[in-house]
């Protein structure tokens, strides 16, 4: 079989998978939905097989569909990526960048080195989101997310730029008043803080030998916020277990902070940066992301960074 669709045709059917719309397809991709139906249909027929189930009201993806649908993404990807690097060795990117960013770890860790990113590059522009909520990259036209923790949306490429730790740690105020726990069963009689969720109990995570256990502790004060949990922990209140994200090399090694059990550290979630397909081909997206990358380089406690996909 003569395999002739262009990437263009890809790209047609992955809008089309994606946004479950024809029309919504249609106008992305500044086409009629006549034409991009009859796109469909010839993709249909070159490949005998049905790719989407359609009707006057939806769309959805057949089984045999959301297969192709897979490798359509990442051949798309792979070209994007091909076109970036010719783009970045011929001109210093410039323009618009639209970026979700979790508000704790934007304001703790991207707002401070903002200047350093400016200077490097003169002619980026950022409209900045700060977002604790999953959104649809796609339907809100962003171009890119620095996500922490599990993945949003199957429907977005992402890179891990970095794998965090749970570091359980205290301020020297509160060990100075309370005395530092011994063991982890010690945990039991101190003062811990939680953010809110845990109802009545929370379990913390150590690690014990090759496996993870879990302790259950009732939470002497919870707060909504893993910026105020941080916080309340600086201020002495008590002992907490969070990301190394929060509770970071910084404000250990200027002592601020005693990390406890550090031979018991878990694996935490991942730091990852997501983008619709196509937009990895954005070259202001790969600079966006590198400088990203470099702060978890330098900046946190715990962190490994990762360049793989």
């Amino acid at each position: 079989m003569n395999m002739g669709f262009q990437l263009d045709d890809l790209h047609a059917f992955s809008k089309v998978a994606q946004l479950r719309s024809f029309s919504a397809a249609a106008a992305t991709l500044g086409i009629t939905s006549s034409g991009l139906s009859k796109t469909i249909g010839r993709l249909e027929s070159e490949l005998g097989v049905q790719l989407l189930n359609r009707n006057t009201r939806s769309v959805a993806v057949t089984p045999e569909g959301e297969l192709f649908l897979a490798d359509t993404l990442r051949l798309l990807a792979l070209s994007d990526e091909i076109q970036n690097e010719i783009k970045l060795r011929q001109t210093k990117p410039s323009g618009l960048l639209k970026v979700n960013v979790s508000t704790t770890m934007g304001r703790l860790m991207l707002i401070p080195r903002l200047p350093e990113l400016f200077e490097l590059q003169p002619g980026l522009r950022l409209d900045l989101r700060f977002t604790d909520q999953p959104e649809d990259l796609i339907l809100t036209g962003r171009d890119v997310g620095i996500w922490f923790g599990e993945l949003p949306d199957r429907y977005v490429k992402h890179r891990v730029l970095a794998r965090t730790s749970r570091i359980t740690a205290a301020s020297p105020i509160y060990l100075k008043q309370f005395g530092t726990p011994k063991s982890i069963e010690d945990l039991a009689t101190h003062r811990c803080l939680a953010t809110t969720g845990w109802g009545t109990r929370m379990n913390w995570r150590f690690k014990d030998q090759s496996t993870f256990d879990k302790l259950h502790l009732n939470p002497f004060l919870q707060v909504n916020s893993v910026e105020a949990l941080r916080a309340c922990v600086l201020h002495g209140l008590g002992i907490a277990q969070g990301s190394s994200l929060l509770l970071n090399r910084e404000l250990i090694s200027k002592g601020q902070l005693v990390q406890l059990f550090p031979q018991e550290v878990t694996p935490g979630e991942n730091i990852s940066a997501i983008y619709p397909h196509g937009k990895q081909g954005n070259p202001l997206t790969h600079v966006f992301i590198q400088f990203v990358t470099n702060i978890m380089e330098t900046r946190a406690h715990g962190i490994r960074t990762s360049r793989s996909d």
